[in-house]
């Protein structure tokens, strides 16, 4: 697991790697417990990912206390191996009200 820090408007922020770890629940609210929000990144090139996405969104909704914000982003820098669809990604944030965005990180 990597770690970013950066200074945003005078906000601390903080961005956790967690690819490639073998289990990333097992630290759960220790890590992200105070966090104001979150971010889960999916691959549209993997199933495997986006579950794993959404594994993350239930894990965090039922942790926090609080109501945080949750992003829920695409990475579409591959368009033409794409498996999970816009609609796919936008049908899930609805349901779970998270907000969506699809980003291009390469």
């Amino acid at each position: 697991m990597r770690f970013y820090t950066t200074n945003l408007n005078d906000q601390l922020v903080q961005f956790w790697e967690w690819v490639g770890v073998d289990n990333p629940y097992a630290p759960k609210l220790g890590f992200y417990e105070g966090a104001s929000g979150a971010c889960v990144i999916f691959d549209v090139r993997s199933l495997h990912s986006f579950e794993q996405a959404k594994r993350w969104i239930r894990v965090l909704q039922a942790d926090y206390k609080i109501n945080p914000i949750l992003l829920l982003a695409n990475n579409c820098q591959d368009k033409t191996n794409r498996i999970i669809l816009s609609q796919d990604g936008r049908f899930l944030a609805e349901t779970k009200k998270v907000l969506y965005f699809e980003v291009y990180i390469g």
